[in-house]
């Protein structure tokens, strides 16, 4: 069988076209076969090009997820256009972790506070208890058991006060009471001087200023700060030493030639009420001076650090660096 077509082209002239069927239905077969065999191939590219693609975005979720927990800083784009997004989920993950860290710290030292002030005020509270029971029972039979007994309920009293009035002190570090101005720091280290030349004389250990500085601050935080640096120095001062207040373009520093700080105590001078042993624990104080004055410093945008070793004495280093605290 054939296909047969015929066209009238001119009068004179007629075209006619004849084909067999079985030739065309195999041309037709075969450019089937050859358009699914194409569309299957196709099918299968882009089934791959799809699991490349899934692939990479499943490794660039898990970079993700390794930022954000930490474990990963410097991720790398399967496709650029994605890296700009990337360094800055990796910056703010980055950021997250510090104030996750810094949320954890302030948590740690509040229940450290807590436990510590707790600690302070509850043994002279039972020592208070004690006596007061022995008077009030009559145990103290004699003019001076009762005269002990007072003496040491007032002497507790005074150490409960003084941990109270401390840490007052240092709510008030923690924010500004006062409208700052110019101080003289020069001026505010001699007077301190001149307040505490009866305490250093009794150890016979000179006093010094040297320099000038000028800051942005309240007299009061000044004063603060310089008093209590100058009268640890004087309280762990040795017998016939001094102690010296230098002051600088940027800040200033008290040194002293007295017991030191061991290195191994260094980094945690500055906590709430932590005391570096029984030496300095003896001769006095709360355990919160130098965080009183830590905080002070950190809210004028200063920084104090602590060069010391053990037997050869202390230094501590103020320092406001930027123009609008120092002048």
């Amino acid at each position: 069988m054939v296909i047969y077509a015929a066209k009238r082209i001119s009068p004179q002239l007629i075209l006619r076209l004849a084909y067999p069927i079985w030739e065309l239905s195999r041309v037709i077969l075969l450019y089937g076969a050859g358009l699914v065999l194409l569309f299957l191939l196709l099918f299968l590219h882009q089934r791959r090009a799809l699991s490349r693609f899934a692939g990479s975005l499943i490794a660039q979720m898990d970079d993700v997820r390794l930022m954000l927990e930490g474990q990963l800083s410097n991720p790398k784009a399967v496709f650029p256009e994605l890296q700009p997004a990337l360094n800055n989920i990796a910056y703010l993950a980055d950021r997250m972790e510090k104030d996750r860290k810094e949320i954890l710290r302030t948590l740690n030292m509040r229940q450290d506070f807590v436990a510590n002030a707790s600690h302070e005020l509850r043994s002279p509270l039972t020592s208070i208890m004690g006596f007061a029971e022995m008077l009030d029972e009559g145990l103290a039979d004699t003019p001076e058991e009762q005269a002990l007994c007072t003496q040491t309920i007032r002497s507790e009293c005074s150490r409960m006060l003084e941990v109270i009035e401390d840490i007052l002190l240092l709510s008030r570090a923690e924010r500004q009471l006062a409208e700052p101005a110019t101080v003289d720091v020069a001026a505010v280290a001699e007077e301190i001087c001149q307040s505490l030349s009866p305490r250093a004389a009794q150890r016979n250990i000179t006093l010094k200023v040297e320099g000038s500085f000028r800051l942005t601050a309240t007299e009061k935080d000044v004063w603060e700060i310089l008093y209590n640096l100058t009268d640890n120095a004087i309280r762990y001062g040795r017998e016939g030493g001094y102690v010296h207040i230098r002051l600088g373009p940027d800040g200033f520093s008290v040194e002293d030639n007295g017991i030191g700080i061991d290195a191994a105590h260094q980094s945690r001078i500055f906590e709430q009420f932590y005391r570096v042993d029984e030496v300095r624990s003896a001769v006095g104080g709360t355990g919160l001076g130098l965080s009183i004055i830590q905080a002070i410093v950190q809210r004028y945008g200063g920084e104090i650090h602590l060069v010391s070793e053990s037997g050869k004495g202390s230094r501590f280093i103020v320092q406001f660096g930027s123009p609008e605290g120092a002048q």
